[in-house]
């Protein structure tokens, strides 16, 4: 499945059938070794440089296992075109659409240790479509 646990944690019932908080937080779980990794290097000397500007949702990733990074730029989902006059059925189904497609998008293009952080629960990002 292309959207990982996303299909599942975004559907509004759990497994049990009770109603599941819309607004809990998702990600993806890491592997065990990609922990480990990221463990050993936080005991690493911290190194710092200048950078001309920053963006939101950029990080690093180092590419070649020697400590080399380079910017990963991973776009937000934009709220897709809607208009007053649909109602919240068609709202909901082509927002979900969208997501979908979105998180499908990433996951062709980036690597997991890439999009560990990412959020993937479509009520989170309603939320903030709503009050941008």
């Amino acid at each position: 499945d292309p959207l990982g646990a996303a299909s599942e944690v975004n559907d509004r019932e759990g497994l049990s059938g009770k109603f599941v908080n819309p607004l809990r937080s998702r990600f993806d779980k890491e592997q065990r070794a990609a922990l480990d990794r990221r463990k050993q290097q936080s005991q690493d000397p911290f190194q710092t440089r200048a950078l001309g500007h920053c963006i939101a949702w950029d990080h690093f990733v180092d590419i070649d296992g020697q400590g080399a990074a380079r910017p990963v730029a991973i776009a937000m989902p934009i709220r897709p075109d809607w208009d007053r006059g649909m109602d919240r059925e068609a709202l909901e189904a082509n927002e979900r659409r969208y997501f979908d497609g979105w998180l499908r998008s990433l996951r062709r293009r980036h690597s997991a240790e890439e999009l560990n952080y990412y959020e993937r629960n479509l009520e989170v990002w309603r939320q903030l479509w709503r009050v941008l």
